[in-house]
């Protein structure tokens, strides 16, 4: 026992406690551990209260060469204990302990300022971005598009557009693989300049979530500082506020500076965003 909480390793008949405390299906965690290579019999800890119930969990995967990664969550009504740093030092021994690793990363979202801050003062030091997600509200009808000249949006026609689209993809994503299959055409808003292609929005409806999702937009070289990308994005607002959507997200890289800096002027504010922390634990 350490104070009114013990840490134990993950063992199976915990799995619906562990999916509670992340709130994720079971599913979905078995998922994340598996594509991370996570073995949690040995990687994963949990901290538990006398009563049973979860307090805490942390589990650690091979992120890269001599690099763990580490996962740590703690419910805010737990702050405080001492869970966090017992959770930390653990898996800072673990690594130390490990013959393949000699350093500890984890991505910290830096809208939890609680968070960082504990991770900073254990000697945490930022090594490289990340990602972000931004929101707009869709309260009320979004701002109409404002089109250069000739410019003009048309919805997908697999037939007709998807080689089209799949190169375009693969110029600016190389190793992109074009969805096409569970794809909505109507959500996918290809831009043309009268006969020359300029770019495209591929969207997702997640109606059972209340928000539409913008998966890729891009506009080509040759197009862009023109207004266009703003204007695609206010064609995708109008489109899913049509359709009584309450908001629209999208995800972005946190070293695309422009397309961050269009997203807030037109608008929309960060949910969270991630970059990368390390700490290294021996030589």
């Amino acid at each position: 026992m350490i104070g009114d909480y013990s840490l134990q390793l993950w063992d199976v008949s915990q799995l619906a406690a562990v999916a509670s405390l992340l709130d994720m299906p079971e599913q979905a965690v078995q998922e994340l551990w598996l594509d991370c290579d996570v073995n949690p019999f040995i990687d994963c800890w949990l901290a538990i209260l006398p009563d049973g119930n979860l307090c805490g969990i942390m589990y650690l995967w091979q992120r890269a060469p001599q690099t763990m990664g580490i996962v740590l969550h703690v419910p805010s009504m737990y702050w405080g204990w001492g869970i966090r740093t017992a959770l930390c030092q653990l898996a800072e021994e673990q690594t130390r302990n490990a013959s393949f690793a000699s350093s500890l990363a984890v991505d910290l979202d830096l809208t939890d300022r609680a968070l960082l801050t504990f991770f900073v003062d254990r000697g945490y030091q930022f090594s490289s971005g990340g990602a972000w997600r931004m929101e707009y509200q869709l309260s009320q009808s979004p701002p109409l598009p404002q089109w250069p000249s000739a410019v003009g949006v048309r919805t997908f026609c697999p037939r007709e557009d998807t080689v089209l689209l799949r190169t375009a993809l693969r110029e600016i994503w190389p190793g992109f693989l074009f969805p096409e299959k569970d794809t909505d055409p109507s959500l996918i808003f290809l831009v043309w300049q009268d006969d020359q292609f300029v770019g495209a929005a591929l969207c997702d409806g997640r109606q059972d979530e209340g928000s539409g999702f913008i998966d890729q937009l891009f506009i080509r070289p040759p197009w862009r500082r023109q207004g266009i990308a703003r204007a695609l994005l206010l064609h995708t607002f109008n489109v899913f506020f049509q359709r009584g959507y309450l908001s629209v997200q999208l995800e972005g890289s946190s070293e695309n500076h422009n397309a961050h800096k269009l997203y807030t002027q037109i608008g929309m504010h960060e949910l969270w965003h991630i970059n990368t922390y390390h700490k290294k634990l021996r030589a």
